[in-house]
């Protein structure tokens, strides 16, 4: 993972900061609407998860507490016993590992990239 830029472009590059933590927020509200993006170090989200959209249902007669520190967000993320609880007024939607382990993102060989299967050093999407 880096951020190195092209001839040209090197004013867009930054060095990468492998102990960033990072949540953000969303503005989303529709039916499995994704999450907020996340970074966090291995040692702090060691097994990238997935979104699905379509699962858990999030009962909207159910108080959720939404309003984490970032510590307290990883710890919930880590959790498979809880849900919807990644921003409020969630009504569907979770994040989830692929059959128990990291799930890896695509791959771009064409630009020598193999699939990760953390979050680590990525907090500039």
């Amino acid at each position: 993972q880096d951020y190195k830029c092209g001839a040209g472009e090197e004013h867009m590059a930054c060095e990468v900061d492998p102990t960033l933590q990072i949540r953000a927020t969303t503005s989303a509200k529709w039916y499995g609407a994704p999450g907020p993006m996340f970074c966090a170090p291995k040692s702090v989200v060691p097994k990238a998860p997935k979104w699905n959209y379509g699962s858990p249902w999030c009962d909207p007669n159910v108080a959720r507490d939404t309003n984490m520190t970032t510590d307290e967000y990883f710890a919930y993320l880590n959790d498979p016993n809880s849900d919807c609880r990644d921003y409020a007024g969630q009504k569907a939607g979770g994040f989830e590992l692929c059959n128990g382990e990291a799930c890896p993102n695509n791959a771009a060989p064409a630009f020598g990239r193999e699939a990760r299967t953390n979050v680590e050093g990525c907090c500039y999407w």
